[in-house]
């Protein structure tokens, strides 16, 4: 039996976000040398099984109909379409008042050979740049002492993020 892992990054949520000037933040994702990359998605959430909502954005649940549509894209990163960054014209992204103190912010480029991770906080005011380095594949075997589940979740939380406050 086959075990799907859902990567979904969890932004640590306490309360909404309370900035003084509730602008909209500006996200810019960069190469190592810092010169702009705009060929890629940034997204607080993601699916590791690729795409299984339908052209509207609305998911549908796993059924006999479109189960091969989840498999036959195992393994492929997608950004929720209802957490997808808007690109702009000049091919930065814009954040739209997020609603929690801390959010994650994953950009994964076209290809998928690199992506990077970026926080926003409830103070961040200045325009954010993710920074892209080559990215890793994790694998690995969940093992179930009792029982194998039919669908599993995998939550990743990363080492450098920020404190959620008190």
């Amino acid at each position: 039996m086959r075990s799907s892992l859902l990567l979904v990054l969890i932004l640590a949520c306490s309360g909404c976000l309370d900035r003084a000037n509730n602008s909209d933040i500006e996200i810019c994702t960069v190469d190592s040398n810092g010169e702009r990359v705009t060929s890629c998605a940034v997204s607080s959430v993601w699916s590791a099984n690729g795409e299984y909502w339908n052209e509207d954005g609305v998911f549908f649940e796993p059924t006999d109909d479109n189960l091969a549509k989840t498999w036959d894209e195992e393994g492929t990163m997608r950004p929720f379409p209802n957490r997808k960054l808007e690109q702009l014209k000049n091919g930065s992204f814009l954040l739209r008042k997020p609603g929690s103190n801390i959010l994650a912010l994953l950009a994964i480029d076209r290809d998928a050979k690199i992506g990077g991770l970026a926080f926003v906080t409830n103070e961040t005011t200045d325009p954010v740049n993710v920074r892209l380095a080559p990215l890793v594949r994790v694998s690995g075997n969940l093992v179930c002492e009792n029982s194998i589940p039919e669908w599993t979740h995998v939550y990743v939380y990363a080492a450098n993020a920020p404190e959620e406050p008190d």
